[in-house]
């Protein structure tokens, strides 16, 4: 009896024994996956750090080194090649030595008046300054000449509507006058302004003086 007790108390515990290595088997290859998973989750925190450690101790390029030094450069030869095209004949003329004469930066003695080479320069600095201007002198007779062309235009039509109509020839007379003053006054100012003659500034002077 004892002995068929124990025989099955044998079983039982075999028994036990197989299903604990049974559950614990899947147990044990999951362990084992996540134990292979977890470097792999790692990874990517390694790759950022690595960047991170690149980036702080990696020289800086010598472009962008140098481009604090060079860049504030470049605004200086810009208000130069603005002076020299706002550059008008009044600013040349007072160049040059008749033109200081006149603007009392230069003084005149009786010795540079009986010197010769002192007239040369002075006729020969005038006449460099206003040969400089020739294109410019072209460019604003060529401007004044399509206004002209403007007027002679404006006025025929506006004359040959008014015979039409048989308006006196006084009024006529009249609005042709005051066609030619408005559209040639116009081309005057812009082409005295073209030329650096501050035209507006006489004509306000003239008549607040008036």
């Amino acid at each position: 009896m004892k002995n068929g007790v124990g025989i099955a108390r044998d079983a039982e515990l075999s028994d036990a024994i197989t299903n604990l290595r049974e559950n614990s088997a899947p147990a044990a290859g999951r362990w084992a996956e996540v134990v292979h998973v977890m470097p792999l989750l790692n990874i990517p925190t390694l790759l950022v750090r690595l960047v991170f450690l690149a980036v702080l101790f990696a020289p800086l390029p010598m472009a962008h080194a140098q481009t604090p030094t060079t860049a504030p450069a470049a605004p200086t030869s810009q208000p130069v090649a603005a002076e020299r095209s706002r550059e008008t004949l009044l600013n040349v003329l007072e160049r040059t030595k008749l033109g200081q004469v006149f603007s009392g930066e230069r003084s005149l003695t009786l010795d540079d008046v009986r010197n010769p080479i002192f007239w040369y320069d002075t006729f020969r600095d005038l006449i460099v300054a206003v040969l400089l201007f020739i294109p410019r002198f072209v460019g604003t007779i060529v401007f004044l000449f399509v206004f002209w062309l403007i007027y002679r235009g404006i006025r025929k039509v506006i004359v040959r509507s008014m015979k039409k109509e048989e308006v006196d020839q006084s009024i006529r007379d009249l609005l042709a006058t005051l066609i030619k003053w408005v559209v040639m006054g116009f081309g005057i100012v812009i082409a005295c302004n073209q030329l650096g003659i501050p035209i507006v500034a006489m004509l306000t002077g003239v008549s607040i003086i008036g």
